[in-house]
């Protein structure tokens, strides 16, 4: 099994968890202006090195794209190289 399929396995969120979330921001949107780009991971927000994020999330279960995830990632050099994972 290689390292991404384990750490998807192991690191992933639940479908329950998946679903919870996909809830809170349509409920956060639903009282505030925020865009599709404005749903942004924690590890996004700091240069490599800084807060992780969970190392297997896949944004296409909120409703997001993981490719323009990781081209943000590559684009503005955050703390998220594991984004590839999905």
């Amino acid at each position: 099994m290689s390292q991404e399929a384990l750490v998807r396995q192991l690191c992933a969120p639940t479908p329950q968890q998946y679903r919870a979330l996909k809830e809170l921001i349509a409920d956060i949107k639903s009282r505030h202006p925020i865009s599709k780009n404005g749903v942004v991971g924690h590890c996004e927000l700091v240069r490599r090195g800084g807060h992780g994020d969970p190392r297997a999330f896949d944004w296409e279960k909120i409703g997001l794209s993981n490719r323009q995830k990781m081209n943000f990632v590559k684009k503005n050099n955050t703390g998220c190289q594991w984004y590839h994972v999905y």
